[in-house]
């Protein structure tokens, strides 16, 4: 974490600053960064269908980078460190959205204010996925259902989707959940 704090103490404009996530044997994961999605690429990603094949918030060969730092839309919320004060100003979390999707929109607050968020690859922390909410949240389509219930508030709330939209998202998000709860 020293690491983190002397680049964010350099870097003036960074407000959030993160490691690689990497699994139990030490694999950089791809999705320890991402792109901040278009309202579109948002909803789409209720698709159960689609977003298996249909990555665009993902950075290609991310994990293969030898940058130093790499500026990013988001990075995951397992580890990271933040400048407080950037935090505060641009609203602090969401206190309405449970657990998923947080990063998205700190990702846009901290956007619309013009910080940067960096991920730092040369450092690394091993992350066990889902091992806590999994105790809570035991089977796989709640797990699901809770992520699809913040993505629609983030549509709604800070996509500003309309009412079509809304509509189209909900629809997908069910048709989903349908098609996991059937398997």
């Amino acid at each position: 974490l020293l690491a983190l704090d002397k680049y964010m103490s350099v870097n003036m404009q960074c407000a959030i600053a993160a490691p690689f996530m990497c699994d139990k044997q030490g694999n950089k994961q791809p999705h320890s960064a991402f792109k901040l999605p278009t309202l579109s690429q948002y909803v789409m990603s209720l698709d159960i269908l689609t977003s298996k094949f249909h990555t665009p918030m993902r950075y290609k060969n991310l994990v293969n980078t030898s940058d130093e730092a790499i500026k990013v839309g988001a990075v995951s919320g397992s580890c990271f460190m933040l400048d407080v004060d950037k935090f505060i100003e641009v609203g602090g979390f969401d206190e309405r959205i449970f657990l998923y999707c947080e990063e998205v929109v700190l990702g846009k607050k901290m956007q619309s204010h013009h910080y940067d968020i960096t991920l730092c690859p040369q450092l690394c922390f091993i992350h066990n996925h889902s091992v806590t909410i999994s105790k809570n949240y035991r089977s796989k389509v709640s797990r699901q259902a809770l992520l699809y219930k913040s993505k629609l508030f983030v549509i709604e709330h800070y996509f500003n989707a309309s009412v079509m939209v809304m509509l189209m998202a909900k629809g997908l998000s069910k048709i989903s959940l349908l098609m996991m709860s059937c398997r």
